[in-house]
Parts: C-alpha cells; sequence; structure tokens
C-alpha cells in the first residue's frame, strides 16, 4: 500500500472521530444543560404553628368566624427554579370499618399556595420551601354535641357535591379517617406524588391554642 493511500486512510479516520468527538460533546452539553434546568420538588408535612394556625375569616361586616388550617409545604431540591408549580389533591378515601373507599363523588382540585392565594405558583427558588392550605376546620355548634368539620380549600367549581367535600368529624360514630394523594408538578419538573393520611378527632380549641388543635383537633402524616 503506497504512502498516499496510508495518508488518505489515516485522515479519513481522524475526521470521522473527530467528527464522533464532536457529537459526544454536544449531546453531553445537552444534557447537562437539561439536567442543570431541572427542579425538584418534595413535599413534607409539619404539624405544628406556625406552619398549623387559627384565622380569622370575614364572610361580611357581622360574619366573622374562626378556622384552623392545616398545611403542608412543598420545597425544590433541584439546581434550577420550579416554573408554575401547583399542588393537587386527588383520589379521596374514608376509611368505614377496618376498609378504605374511594370517594367516586370526589372531584379533587388544585390547592392555593398559602402566601400568595393563587393555585399556581410562578416560580420556587431552589432551597426554599413554600406552604399550601389542605382546608379550613371550623366548630360546628349542635344542641347534641359540638363537633368540628373540615372543607377542602378547593376551587368553587369543583364543589358539586357537600357530602363528598365537607369532612364530618367528631360526632357520635368520630372520629373520622380519611386518606388522598397530593400531586405537585411543575413545568420543568417531574410530577411526585404522595399519599398523606388525615385523622379528624372533633375536637376544637380556639384561637391562641394552635399549638393544642394541631395535637388534639386534627393529624395528618404522610403514609
Amino acid at each position: 500500500m503506497s504512502f498516499e493511500w496510508i495518508s488518505m486512510i489515516s485522515a479519513s479516520w481522524v475526521s470521522a472521530i473527530g467528527t464522533l468527538l464532536a457529537v459526544i460533546v454536544a449531546l453531553f452539553v445537552t444534557f447537562r444543560d437539561k439536567r442543570l434546568s431541572r427542579a425538584k420538588l418534595s413535599l413534607s408535612v409539619h404539624n405544628t404553628p406556625p406552619d398549623w394556625c387559627h384565622v380569622l375569616r370575614k364572610f361580611s361586616a357581622d360574619h366573622e368566624v374562626w378556622v384552623f388550617v392545616p398545611r403542608f409545604r412543598v420545597a425544590n431540591a433541584g439546581p434550577a427554579a420550579a416554573k408554575s408549580v401547583e399542588a393537587v389533591l386527588h383520589n379521596l378515601e374514608k376509611r368505614n370499618e377496618n376498609e378504605w373507599e374511594l370517594q367516586q363523588n370526589f372531584l379533587g382540585g388544585k390547592l392555593p399556595w398559602t402566601d400568595e392565594g393563587e393555585r399556581r405558583l410562578p416560580l420556587l427558588i431552589p432551597g426554599i420551601a413554600k406552604l399550601v392550605d389542605l382546608g379550613e376546620i371550623k366548630l360546628q355548634e349542635s344542641l347534641d354535641n359540638d363537633y368540628t368539620i373540615m372543607k377542602f380549600s378547593l376551587p368553587s367549581d369543583t364543589d358539586t357535591s357537600v357530602d363528598e367535600n365537607l369532612l364530618m368529624s367528631g360526632d357520635k360514630s368520630g372520629p373520622f379517617q380519611y386518606r388522598f394523594q397530593i400531586t405537585i408538578a411543575a413545568e420543568n419538573a417531574r410530577p411526585v406524588s404522595y399519599t398523606l393520611k388525615l385523622k379528624i378527632t372533633g375536637e376544637w380549641r380556639g384561637p391562641g391554642e394552635s399549638k393544642a388543635m394541631a395535637k388534639d383537633g386534627v393529624a395528618l402524616q404522610m403514609c
């Protein structure tokens, strides 16, 4: 084989290897950039004030009601800020004797962010956690026996069934236990789902006793 042929073959191999390396580098850069642009969402529960607290709701000029608001935290542990973050409640089950029964009429929906009041958070930067309102518990006065009721903080257009959206508790057949899923997602994060268990005892502690209410009136835990 002549020297010219050897040179041509060598040049072809060098060119092919160079092209292959360029493709590998481009793929690596794309993968790196995509990874660095991803957020990583997580959920946690802290059953104590200030996460859980009493709030005075004003329905009219002469109608104010104290409610107790249980919440959960959503955090971002990824390298990038999470965009358009949402927390969706779904798959509600109620404990009846020894079985969990899916509440077929419960539609579920998006929950509001505590500080913003909106159901979509524009930005959640890395290392920061934000609170989400799960619902509101209030005292229901009765001639026979006072008890508490809880209503999920769902949009009004999902309130199609009072029986399914109002969680009763603490009457003669209470306390009641519920189980449901929370899915958190963002434009640049994988959706993650968590199963939570809720128990409403019916006990009520008024304003100034948020810590006692969080201990005696309601319990929320991750399964």
